[in-house]
């Protein structure tokens, strides 16, 4: 009887540790459909993030502007971006994304600047720390007038 009275105990303590291990888990790791947004990105990610944004900042969105006959001015156009949901899959590539709000001198962006925009992301392969997340991020910029 006090054999199988052990036996009840050590399978319980297992079965407990068990749904403890697949808890953890659970907490660990975030739905396939999560999106993160660029402020909630761990630090190495901001850093990687940071770095593409930076370069697509002042080079890319520069030649978008120009092509597409735009300038920021507190008189005529104050903003230009878009928030951008990016979808980034395991080989680092931009396998999606969903343009979630636009905002281009107060009103909507032309196909051919989305394009613009767009196009240098389709193009470079992410590093590792920005691989197999969706995150979403600001692409533009706006002037506090």
């Amino acid at each position: 009887m006090q054999m199988n009275k052990l036996h009840l105990l050590i399978i319980i303590i297992c079965l407990l540790q068990l749904s403890n291990v697949s808890h953890c888990q659970n907490n660990n790791s975030l739905p396939a459909d999560t999106i993160i947004k660029t402020q909630d990105l761990n630090n190495e990610q901001w850093q990687m993030w940071d770095s593409i944004s930076n370069y697509w900042l002042k080079n890319e969105f520069q030649n978008c502007l120009k092509m597409n006959n735009l300038k920021l001015s507190c008189g005529y156009c104050a903003s230009v971006y878009l928030t951008v949901n990016l979808f980034i899959d395991n080989e680092g590539e931009l396998s999606n994304y969903e343009i979630v709000k636009e905002r281009v001198c107060g009103s909507k962006a032309s196909t051919k600047l989305k394009n613009c925009f767009m196009q240098y992301f389709e193009t470079i392969v992410f590093p590792v720390p920005l691989r197999n997340i969706n995150i979403q991020v600001q692409l533009g910029n706006g002037l506090k007038c």
